[in-house]
């Protein structure tokens, strides 16, 4: 019985070590932080999966590279048969078994058919190639800081992209939440108030004023619904894990904002530009490449050889210095001003995506001061417009003010709700574009 109950235990250890690491949102409705969506997407999402593979191969690369002066050593072995004069002779000759009657004119011209094996280990010591390997291991290591740039962008899109989302969802279900109080008080209006009939133009003329802003309210009402249906859908396809009904946790829309989608102020190129400018650099290396073609390569060998067939074995060995140098190879020329002209390419598409960067940037602080300042003014006004409301509602109970006047302010208040809402919209989208820009600088 001890025994049953120690495997239970271990069982429900083992799961319970399991469930703390994944996320499980077993409740279909369950109100999910922004943290935890965070988490499952960024395990999930293709786009940051294939950027941290192409990291990593970039990685590997630059190790590769950066062993460029390593020695060459490698092994070769054969076993043959043959008749061949020459080739009999000189594997006969490699074994050092050569004895007179080898010499003669018929045991050379006919040798006969011979086996044979023979094994080779050299060994390649490059000096000097041009500069060729070790440009390709500075561009490299370029191209690796460039990847690790461009898998922090696109971490970054896909932050700010899912922020900019969730936000918008808790944007939107206080416009809903705002928008059906308000159609509960024009329901409540209908109901208690007999406020004209066909022989009272003017109090009939309110009354259908009440029942279009009715149905005005009811149609944003449908369009908000729609639009929190269609992001949270969108982010439970990339996040995965999401249950089909899951809600954000409820939160205020500027405190979200200042927590999560508030990036810190830099004052460096943007992390996309800083990417480009890497890979023109990585690009400049290879003109060093190219020239090296032209150049002259230096290098030391050696080798070891063994000779084996029906007489025995033996060993020689070769070591020296060698020169190669290509004197003409129609393919390489213009090798050169190819590599100039992509490079120089590559800058100018770095310079212009600068440029784009910077007026994104510049556009996008002013419009996120501009909207926060309006939003400020605008709670303002909702406090203001709320007052307004209830002294309206007293003045048409008491018959003070007719139907048409208190739609008027009903009407405002809705006004106000899409503007305000709007405005949100907007801050997210512009504090999106600064996060993209900053990257790492963004907060986590």
């Amino acid at each position: 019985m001890k025994k049953q109950y120690s495997k239970t235990f271990i069982y429900l250890l083992t799961f319970m070590s399991l469930s703390s690491a994944f996320p499980v949102f077993a409740d279909s409705n369950a109100q999910i932080s922004f943290a935890d969506v965070w988490k499952a997407v960024r395990e999930h999402a293709p786009e940051i999966k294939g950027a941290n593979h192409e990291l990593e191969s970039a990685h590997i690369f630059e190790t590769r590279a950066s062993r460029h002066w390593y020695p060459r050593i490698f092994a070769e072995g054969r076993a043959f048969s043959t008749n061949d004069p020459a080739l009999t002779f000189m594997s006969q000759l490699g074994q050092r078994q050569i004895s007179p009657y080898d010499l003669t004119p018929q045991t050379l011209n006919q040798p006969g058919n011979n086996f044979f094996e023979r094994g080779t280990l050299e060994i390649d010591f490059p000096i000097y190639e041009g500069g060729a390997k070790t440009a390709t291991a500075e561009a490299s290591s370029l191209v690796a800081k460039e990847k690790a740039l461009e898998a922090e962008s696109i971490e970054a899109m896909q932050y700010a992209e899912l922020a900019n989302n969730y936000s918008t969802i808790l944007s939107l279900q206080k416009q809903g939440q705002e928008l059906q109080n308000l159609i509960h008080d024009v329901d409540a209006t209908l109901a208690h108030y007999k406020i004209g009939t066909k022989s009272n133009p003017v109090g009939y003329s309110g009354l259908l004023g009440l029942k279009n802003l009715r149905n005005r309210i009811e149609g944003l009402l449908l369009e908000n619904a729609s639009r929190v249906s269609s992001l949270r859908e969108q982010i439970r396809i990339v996040a995965e894990d999401l249950p089909e009904n899951w809600t954000p946790q409820p939160e205020n829309f500027l405190s979200f904002i200042k927590t999560n989608l508030s990036p810190k102020k830099i004052d460096e190129p943007p992390i996309q530009v800083r990417a480009s400018r890497l890979a023109a650099e990585a690009l400049e290396k290879s003109k060093i490449a190219e020239r090296a073609k032209f150049l002259p390569k230096l290098g030391l060998f050696g080798t070891e050889d063994l000779y084996a067939g029906d007489r025995g074995s033996s060993t020689s060995y070769t070591a020296g210095a060698y020169l190669q140098w290509d004197l003409f190879s129609a393919g390489n020329y213009g090798a050169v001003d190819q590599a100039v002209h992509a490079a120089a390419a590559a800058q100018a598409r770095a310079d212009g995506l600068g440029e784009h960067a910077l007026i994104e940037r510049v556009s996008a602080r002013a419009e996120a001061a501009a909207l926060e300042k309006n939003l400020s003014i605008l709670e303002d006004s909702a406090k203001l417009l709320a007052e307004q409301t209830a002294v309206a509602r007293n003045l048409f109970q008491k018959g003070s003010i007719n139907a048409l006047q208190f739609i008027e302010v009903l009407s405002r208040r809705v006004d106000l709700i899409i503007s305000r809402t709007e405005a949100e919209h907007g801050l997210a989208r512009a504090n999106a574009i600064l996060v993209v820009q900053a990257g790492a600088e963004r907060n986590p």
